[in-house]
């Protein structure tokens, strides 16, 4: 694939979680041996699934939103630069600042590096995994 088709892949999945919810993203968009690490938490993939349906469940009627700021490719690397924002049901609004860095082979995304503001992203869905998996 070239660079753009992997720009719009990588478009495609933060729109979709955006409209459907990370597991819809992941469901068409990632590859089955899909890493996806994070600076608070390292690997994830065997547990992003359920995070994603927690996450999904969790905000209100009108639920994430995000906005691209920018992409940029080279080869198989695509990197992300966007805004998240919803509110929760709880009451909670989630709004924060995402960079990450998507490595797509053969049209799908192999790798997922999530950057984010790590104390506000733990300060809103801490309290939400914890009862979710109590």
């Amino acid at each position: 694939m070239t660079s753009p088709d992997n720009a719009n892949i990588a478009r495609a999945f933060i729109e979709t979680n955006a409209r459907e919810g990370l597991r819809a993203a992941i469901t068409r968009f990632a590859s089955n041996d899909l890493v996806w690490w994070t600076p608070a938490t390292g690997e994830i993939q065997d547990t992003i699934r359920k995070l994603a349906d927690i996450m999904h469940a969790s905000y209100d009627e009108n639920g994430l939103q995000f906005t691209i700021k920018r992409i940029v490719t080279q080869g198989d690397l695509v990197a992300a630069e966007y805004e998240g924002k919803g509110a929760l049901k709880n009451g909670a609004v989630y709004n924060n600042h995402f960079f990450t860095l998507f490595v797509i082979t053969a049209g799908k995304i192999r790798e997922v590096r999530e950057y984010h503001e790590t104390a506000h992203a733990n300060a809103i869905w801490g309290p939400v995994f914890a009862e979710a998996m109590a």
